[in-house]
């Protein structure tokens, strides 16, 4: 992750990723829900199933194609992907904060939960980045998830 930008003040987002590795990949927890463990074998070996292994080459946008391959998944799958799409949005600066904000609720939501409006992981000083991903990056959500 980039250590400098002068247009953006990394202290931020470098702390929320350090949170993230050692409550998430150490751990299993979540970052965005405290006393919640969501990445465990189990749940990535769901997610792997229900995202990787059920290929929608359909029409329509990422979102809605995503929202079809977890629909039998269980709460904590969904929970599990909208906390993979925070970390993966947390580097880009030329995506709005409220944007990534908007579609990690939105993943998070079909869990059949909400998150707090104020959640700290989810402020605009940790979200907005530090450097620009370019249009591949943006436009091949599927394809860079680490699965």
């Amino acid at each position: 992750m980039a250590r400098y930008n002068p247009h953006h003040d990394p202290k931020l987002n470098h702390a929320a990723a350090a949170r993230w590795s050692e409550r998430c990949l150490i751990d299993d927890e979540s970052i965005l829900q405290d006393g919640l463990n969501l990445w465990t074998p189990v749940l990535v070996d769901e997610l792997d199933q229900r995202f990787v292994q059920n290929l929608h080459e359909g029409e329509g946008d990422f979102f809605g194609k995503l929202r079809t391959q977890l629909s039998r998944g269980s709460a904590e799958c969904h929970k599990l992907m909208a906390e993979i799409l925070w970390i993966l949005m947390l580097f880009q600066s030329n995506v709005r904060t409220s944007k990534k904000r908007a579609n990690i609720r939105l993943v998070w939501s079909w869990s059949g939960g909400d998150l707090p409006e104020d959640h700290p992981t989810l402020s605009d000083a940790v979200l907005e980045g530090l450097g620009s991903t370019g249009t591949a990056y943006n436009t091949h959500d599927g394809e860079r998830l680490p699965f």
